[in-house]
């Protein structure tokens, strides 16, 4: 064997090993271009979101998950992230495919050549609903606990 064969079969073993961490993680990856529109998604993006390669690629990361909302909120939520040149982290409200609503954190990271000019914009969101769910509860049962401890003082005109 020689020296370039075992130079490229290190790099396809590489390779291999890469897309294996990329998709087989429990987070939706996208990349996209510099015009904001998807170029790849990894198989936890299907997973967690239900589109799959085929429905993403070409789409914008903010218009896909707002679910057809009208509202725009998570749209230009995710727009946010383009102008970021240091990287972006928010907790955004998404809509999946069937339009169930998730909470998931967004971390980007902006790619730039060696001109300073954006590239791509590497874009990991991680499901978070159970956690906000139980921040809400939480939020809701202190709320709860003040109005029924502010009633008896109030009734008796304290």
């Amino acid at each position: 064997m020689c020296i370039r064969d075992s130079a490229d079969a290190e790099r396809q073993e590489e390779i291999r090993l890469l897309l294996l961490g990329i998709n087989e993680t429990g987070n939706a990856v996208a990349v996209s271009g510099s015009d904001g529109r998807i170029v790849y998604v990894n198989d936890g993006f299907q997973r967690m979101l239900g589109f799959g390669r085929g429905d993403a690629v070409h789409q914008e990361l903010g218009e896909l998950l707002a679910g057809g909302r009208p509202d725009g909120g998570t749209r230009e939520e995710l727009d946010r992230r383009i102008a970021c040149r240091e990287g972006y982290h928010k907790d955004v409200l998404v809509y999946d495919r069937c339009g169930k609503p998730l909470w998931v954190s967004v971390m980007a990271n902006s790619v730039f050549d060696d001109r300073g000019t954006l590239v791509n914009i590497v874009d990991v969101l991680t499901d978070i609903t159970p956690t906000k769910v139980h921040e809400v509860l939480q939020r809701r049962v202190l709320q709860l606990s003040l109005i029924h401890i502010s009633e008896p003082t109030r009734r008796r005109g304290i």
